[in-house]
Parts: structure tokens; C-alpha cells; sequence
């Protein structure tokens, strides 16, 4: 074996290691903390997949999981919505629910379990690492993505 077959192994088998290693798997939690009695619908995708859409009761969540791709592309948005009680008007926001290149400069994606609650002021993403306990706002309500984040699904 010269060093480009060594080299050809070694590549293959790193990359066999990071696609089972839980460091390139990830989930995401959308939870309904707007108020009682109201629903929360969300529509989520990528550019491979979309996961349809999910109607959310009052604290409850839909989740899903999804392992990260080697371009480091991986990219998920959702587009979230519910009826305002006193004004019976929709209220929605589109959202990037997790972009792995922005890992390295922005805490919405520094998780392994990327935690998203749905409040009456806007849209709270949880602190790094899954800490349920802390949120910070991230969105709010009548916002939506970036057009060229869209225009790379």
C-alpha cells in the first residue's frame, strides 16, 4: 500500500468515525410557550428534507433529529405561526431553526440539543450546550430569515 491508499483509508475511515459519532448528530425541540388554549403550527425543512407540518399544543413540543452533513452546510429553517386570541389575527415568523456553519460565530447553533421556545414576545433559543434553564430571545414574531439562507435550500 503506497501512502495515497493509506491516506484513501485513513479519509474513509475518519469519515465512517464522525458519521456514528454524537458529536455529528443533533436534535432540535420546537415548544409551545405562547399561552393556554392556542396552538402553535410549524413547517420545518432543509434543502433534502421536509419534515412537514405540526400543529403544537400549549407545552408540548415536536422534535426531530438529524445527523450533520460533512460540508458543514447542514442547514434547517421552519416557518412557525398561531391566532392571537384577542385580536384573532395570525401571528407567524420564519426562523433558522439550526445552520452549522454558524457554530463557530453564533451561540443559536452552539448545541447538541438545540431547544426553541415559542413565546407571546417573540422566539427564545436556549443558551449553548441544551441548557433548558436559560433562554435568550432570538426572533420575533413577524420576522423571517435572510433571502440568501432560503435561497441556498
Amino acid at each position: 500500500m503506497g501512502i495515497s491508499n493509506h491516506t484513501f483509508v485513513l479519509v474513509l475511515v475518519l469519515i465512517l468515525c464522525y458519521g456514528s459519532s454524537p458529536i455529528s448528530s443533533k436534535n432540535v425541540y420546537i415548544w409551545n410557550d405562547l399561552m393556554p388554549n392556542v396552538s402553535l403550527t410549524v413547517h420545518c425543512k432543509s434543502k433534502n428534507d421536509d419534515l412537514g407540518q405540526h400543529i403544537i399544543h400549549y407545552k408540548k413540543n415536536w422534535n426531530w433529529n438529524f445527523q450533520l452533513n460533512l460540508w458543514f452546510t447542514t442547514l434547517f429553517w421552519c416557518n412557525a405561526e398561531w391566532v392571537n386570541p384577542a385580536t384573532k389575527k395570525v401571528v407567524s415568523a420564519s426562523f433558522v431553526a439550526y445552520e452549522r456553519e454558524h457554530m463557530l460565530k453564533d451561540w443559536t447553533s452552539q448545541c447538541f440539543e438545540c431547544i426553541w421556545s415559542m413565546r407571546k414576545d417573540g422566539l427564545y433559543h436556549s443558551l449553548p450546550w441544551g441548557e433548558k434553564k436559560g433562554f435568550r430571545f432570538a426572533y420575533a414574531w413577524g420576522s423571517g430569515i435572510q433571502k440568501e439562507l432560503v435561497d441556498r435550500l
